[in-house]
């Protein structure tokens, strides 16, 4: 069970990993149900007190009239979906000028999808993790730290490390359980 706290916490997290500000307009893509979106498209644009543009259901035509008619700063999307707006075809660089921030989560990242929007729309596709358990971020990589396949550094206050079976930390390029602890840990 999530508290007030931790997503209190997890979008505080989010704007010191981010800079958001009151300025962004967000464009509201992702079920409400779902801890990503609930957390990154509505609680935190509330709490800085910026605009959303909702979609009531996905559609890539769709996307692409609110991104011509509203200029959204930040996207925050899963991969399909920016895959769906990757393969409309009438979709251009001009569309995603607005755009500063494409956040990525809730599965893998293909790299097809990734250097499509930076060859197409010269944009960075910024890869997250998460967990509903964690509010749900945990890692965000920045524009400013593009590197296709990393997930970025944890956000700030929480504590992270990769252990294997003896609960030992493993190195880099280890594969291991992730271990969490933060104020926006259920």
């Amino acid at each position: 069970m999530l508290t007030a706290n931790n997503l209190n916490s997890n979008i505080e997290q989010c704007i010191s990993k981010a800079g958001f500000s009151k300025k962004d307009v967000f464009l509201g893509l992702l079920p409400q149900f779902h801890s990503f979106g609930f957390t990154v498209t509505t609680l935190l644009p509330a709490v800085i007190g910026s605009k959303t543009v909702y979609l009531a259901k996905f559609n890539p035509r769709k996307v692409l009239e609110i991104l011509k008619t509203h200029r959204p700063t930040i996207m925050v999307a899963i991969p399909s979906m920016y895959n769906a707006i990757l393969n409309t075809k009438n979709a251009t660089e001009e569309d995603f000028q607005s755009i500063h921030l494409a956040g990525s989560g809730g599965e893998a990242l293909p790299v097809a999808v990734y250097e499509g929007y930076l060859d197409r729309f010269k944009i960075p596709i910024c890869e997250g993790y998460g967990l509903t358990e964690t509010s749900p971020v945990t890692n965000w990589r920045m524009p400013e730290e593009d590197r296709y396949g990393s997930v970025g550094r944890a956000v700030d206050e929480l504590l992270e490390r990769i252990v294997g079976e003896d609960e030992v930390e493993l190195g880099t390029g280890e594969d291991g359980e992730i271990r969490l602890k933060g104020p926006n840990v259920m």
